[in-house]
């Protein structure tokens, strides 16, 4: 999958789950307050532990100079199966109701087959997705 469209994929994700984020203008991460306003660094770091039990690891946003809490750091070069894969987790660990959908899914479909393949963790600067 190319950067631009897993950016893009990704803000979708964003778009559709009401997450504020920052549409990235270059570099391969988003920073999105999955936090919401009222985060504080307890409520951060329980997210960012139940984000990690569902297998997604996020990077605080307050390690990469972001003053405000609630935001996180996500890498979107990965391949195909693992972004579309990691995003699921981040839905299970928000405990999201619906599941993202995009509309042209062209480029993003995703059979339980190419998930068995990649059994192997995928490691980047601020996710993994074991």
């Amino acid at each position: 999958m190319l950067l631009r469209m897993s950016a893009d994929y990704t803000g979708g994700f964003m778009t559709f789950h009401n997450i504020p984020f920052y549409r990235p203008v270059a570099g391969v991460f988003i920073f999105a307050r999955l936090g919401g306003r009222s985060a504080t660094k307890d409520s951060d770091a329980a997210l960012w532990k139940t984000i990690s039990a569902a297998g997604a690891a996020l990077a605080y946003g307050t390690a990469f100079h972001k003053k405000e809490l609630g935001w996180f750091r996500i890498t979107f070069a990965l391949p195909k199966t693992q972004l579309v894969e990691g995003l699921r987790r981040i839905e299970t660990g928000l405990g999201t109701k619906r599941q993202y959908q995009p509309e042209d899914d062209q480029f993003v479909t995703v059979t339980r087959l190419e998930l068995a393949r990649t059994d192997r963790a995928i490691h980047t600067r601020s996710c993994v997705v074991t």
